[in-house]
């Protein structure tokens, strides 16, 4: 008998680590499917648990390089979304107020005839490298551990190359054939990449979490029983234990479970939760209707 479970996975940030953490459970002996979710940051599995067990899944969850939670309360886990989000927003903060002094004085070529300018810019760029920029960098890594490459393989290089080079540039400005104060730098592109990306995962991450509370929010209008008819006898049941054929009884003033068709009866149904519609609709015989609206009649 097939077995069902719900784990969080943590680390992913775009579709190959979907991709990639499928692949690592379907590789199971015993795993029937695997569903990964990038917006919930959820997996979805059905397997034999004479078969495989979830310890297992999670350990080749692990070894594929990412971190295996298991699946939490509605509460607990949109207080885990805020916690996130919240440092994901002091690190976006600390490198914009750290970088736009960095673009302003790189771009308008200000200070060129001061031997400590590149030394200031160092200074400023450092922290959005060490702290801001640290999630790129551990991703990377991790990537690295398990010989794969990944966007934050791409983002490390890209900023490691240009931030190095200007160290390497301050340090030992004769290296390059330059004096101290003509020597170019480019603090500014890595500490621009990062403060960019910050942002674009900071937007990404608020309509991640405001499109799973609409969504949260429209499943907790689902009635939690429905009352299903059985060799005509009519038992209550959990909506998930809802099976495809089963004939379900709605009495007048209660919400329909699930969708499903009309066997027989009419009736009116107030579908404002789907269509703002304030007028209850009329069905009859043959018609379909929606989960979670109500039956007024």
């Amino acid at each position: 008998m097939e077995s069902h479970a719900t784990i969080r996975v943590e680390g992913m940030h775009c579709a190959s680590c979907v991709g990639r953490v499928e692949k690592a459970i379907k590789k199971l002996h015993g795993v029937a499917e695997a569903d990964v979710n990038l917006a919930t940051h959820e997996a979805h599995i059905q397997f034999d648990p004479a078969e495989v067990d979830l310890p297992k899944i999670k350990a080749a969850v692990e070894e594929a390089g990412y971190q295996p939670r298991e699946a939490e309360a509605f509460g607990v886990e949109a207080h885990q979304h805020h916690a996130d989000g919240s440092d994901l927003q002091r690190r976006f903060v600390i490198a914009a107020v750290l970088t736009l002094p960095v673009a302003i004085v790189s771009m308008f070529d200000l200070f060129m005839d001061y031997p400590w300018r590149n030394w200031m810019l160092l200074t400023l760029t450092l922290p959005v490298m060490a702290y801001s920029g640290a999630p790129f960098f551990s991703g990377a890594l991790q990537g690295l551990r398990h010989l794969r490459a990944d966007m934050n393989t791409l983002i490390a290089l890209g900023t490691s190359a240009a931030f190095f080079y200007s160290v390497a540039a301050t340090v030992q400005p004769g290296v390059f054939g330059h004096a101290a104060h003509a020597t170019h730098v480019y603090y500014e592109a890595a500490a621009v990449i990062i403060t960019l990306l910050l942002l674009g995962r900071l937007l990404e991450e608020r309509a991640k979490n405001k499109t799973s509370a609409a969504i949260t929010k429209l499943l907790s209008l689902q009635p939690p029983r429905a009352r299903v008819l059985r060799d005509g006898v009519e038992r209550e049941i959990d909506v998930d234990a809802v099976a495809v054929g089963d004939v379900i009884v709605v009495r007048p003033g209660e919400k329909i479970p699930v969708d499903g068709r009309v066997l027989s009866g009419s009736t009116f149904v107030d579908e404002s939760m789907l269509t703002g519609e304030s007028m209850p609709v009329e069905k009859k015989e043959g018609d379909t209707v929606t989960g979670a609206t109500l039956n007024k009649s």
